[in-house]
């Protein structure tokens, strides 16, 4: 909590990893405070804590307000139904996310979800390998976001850059 009061405030760190630090539920407040106030944050790494569904879908809410953050890593947690929920809305409402670790969680991929993943304008990883879903789900959604990934490299390289 003390770490999350500083990065609301702070300009300066770019990156944070928290990592397998055993965080839990009331944990996640502080870390959805940060996504929602910090604009100079673009990845946060936050695989191996405790969050479950509750606390996974409080930090994931928070993404509809952070158009800031690059990559978040929620891997190896034990994520659930719900916070795909959350997640799909968080895709909606953000329009930076390029990448997110889902893997080692308790989700699975639908095609509602493809549907919002591919319409997301940069997400161009989003790794949702080891989960409960469906192996043809997870190579649909993988040639997916290769395709998206290509076309934004091809933007790019034409000087039509999305960032």
């Amino acid at each position: 909590i003390k770490i999350c009061s500083y990065l609301v405030r702070t300009k300066a760190l770019l990156s944070i990893n928290l990592n397998n630090n055993l965080i839990g539920g009331d944990s996640s407040y502080a870390i959805g405070l940060v996504l929602k106030e910090n604009t100079k944050l673009r990845v946060m790494l936050l695989a191996m804590n405790r969050f479950d569904d509750e606390s996974g879908g409080r930090i994931l809410k928070m993404l509809c307000f952070n158009n800031y953050l690059d990559e978040i890593d929620l891997s190896a947690n034990q994520l659930g139904p719900e916070s795909l929920k959350f997640l799909a809305m968080a895709l909606k409402g953000n329009n930076t996310i390029k990448k997110i670790d889902l893997c080692h969680n308790e989700i699975t991929i639908d095609d509602e979800f493809i549907k919002i993943a591919e319409a997301h304008p940069l997400l161009t990883e989003l790794n949702v390998h080891h989960t409960e879903s469906d192996e043809e789900k997870v190579k649909q959604l993988d040639s997916i976001l290769v395709k998206i990934s290509v076309k934004l490299h091809l933007s790019q390289v034409k000087g039509k850059s999305f960032y």
